[in-house]
């Protein structure tokens, strides 16, 4: 049972760790080319959606100032050190954060599952050159159908 202190949240976190417990008895294997692409896709998009999550909180964590209250110096080091993560891993979050604070189209389309965080990545690291930050479009269109 989660302790996070919102009871929303923790609920939705416990619903997230069963949901993941119940994929994992049930398996991913395939029936066939379609089942696998289908897949593919429908995991792909759950695993963006919830990386978009991390990265909402990483940057919840710097506009709130929480990190200086448990001794970090920024909410990057405390993902890092909370998190075990390396240090590149919480510097691409902590960027792609302040980058979709001014691009929500970017935020939307991460929190939706269509784009991946390597997208956001490219995204965050244009964002984060100011020499031409101000040349960065946040806008993202959807991949066709077709």
């Amino acid at each position: 049972m989660s302790e996070v202190h919102d009871p929303t949240t923790a609920g939705a976190i416990d619903g997230l760790a069963a949901a993941v417990d119940a994929l994992v008895e049930a398996g991913v294997a395939p029936h066939d080319a379609g089942d696998a692409r289908t897949l593919i896709t429908e995991l792909e998009t759950a695993t963006r959606r919830l990386q978009a999550v991390q990265v909402d909180l990483v940057d919840e964590i710097d506009r709130s100032g929480a990190h200086r209250v448990d001794g970090h110096h920024s909410a990057k080091v405390m993902v890092r050190h909370v998190a075990n993560l390396s240090n590149a891993e919480a510097h691409r979050r902590a960027a792609a954060g302040k980058a979709m604070r001014v691009m929500p189209e970017v935020r939307e389309a991460f929190s939706s599952g269509r784009i991946g965080r390597c997208q956001v990545g490219r995204v965050a690291k244009a964002h984060a050159n100011p020499r031409i930050r101000a040349g960065v479009s946040g806008t993202i269109r959807a991949p066709s159908s077709s």
